[in-house]
């Protein structure tokens, strides 16, 4: 009976000991396959990025370069963070440093009103004024998704408003929409990877909400949703300001 047991256990600190290494070798490859992906993509983005700034120097009165500029200078720093996504979703470390949420969001807001004002819809940031917190430049991911998922799923309410609570310890930054209000018993599940709902507030928000679970456990911040009333969703993130 001993002999069996020892050999039990050897085959399955065999078998644990080749899943890890599996598993490093796959967190590997992505890194890598990361690291691949970011080099081609730089090339072109970079020729945009210059050109847009050719183009800005000719006209510098025109809104459209402009944009255009804008959204490629984001394009160049969103390919510099996703190096640092792959740390986050491999739950590792990442550095940090203080930023201020509010020109973040500020920058976010000025790439998509446009978007939002051919969607007939009407996008209010109520941040004017700075908040410092310690963090990394990924946490822009965190806005950028809830917005835009806003935009995406929230039409029918028209309206989508941007605030946000300070206190001694923590600032929450809320995303406020009108439109069809997220069932209690999905609000935790939302954030899951590949949860999938139904009706209007399905497909697509599974996959970037976990991406936005990930990149709050690295700040030690609190994420969720709430309902708004008198309808809509009230999408949060409560960070640490230290």
């Amino acid at each position: 009976i001993i002999l069996a047991i020892i050999s039990a256990f050897r085959v399955r600190t065999n078998v644990v000991r080749k899943r890890n290494i599996i598993l490093k070798q796959s967190n590997e490859f992505k890194e890598m396959l990361i690291d691949v992906i970011t080099h081609d993509i730089k090339n072109p983005a970079g020729v945009i990025s210059s050109m847009a700034e050719l183009m800005t120097e000719k006209q510098p009165d025109s809104e459209e370069i402009q944009l255009i500029s804008h959204a490629s200078e984001n394009l160049l720093d969103t390919i510099k963070n996703a190096t640092t996504l792959v740390q986050v979703t491999l739950e590792r470390d990442i550095s940090k440093k203080e930023i201020d949420l509010h020109i973040i969001i500020q920058d976010i807001v000025k790439e998509i009103a446009s978007v939002f004002e051919k969607a007939g819809m009407h996008l209010e940031n109520n941040i004017t004024e700075s908040l410092i917190v310690k963090a990394n430049p990924i946490i822009r991911e965190v806005f950028n998704n809830y917005i835009n998922n806003a935009l995406k799923y929230a039409t029918k309410g028209n309206r989508v408003i941007i605030d946000h609570q300070q206190d001694a310890d923590t600032i929450t930054i809320r995303v406020k929409d009108y439109g069809t209000t997220i069932p209690e018993s999905e609000r935790k599940r939302i954030f899951d990877r590949k949860i999938q709902l139904t009706n209007e507030i399905r497909n697509g928000r599974g996959l970037g909400l976990a991406i936005v679970s990930r990149i709050a456990k690295a700040h030690n911040a609190e994420i969720g949703v709430k309902p708004n009333k008198p309808t809509g969703n009230i999408f949060y993130i409560k960070i640490p300001i230290g």
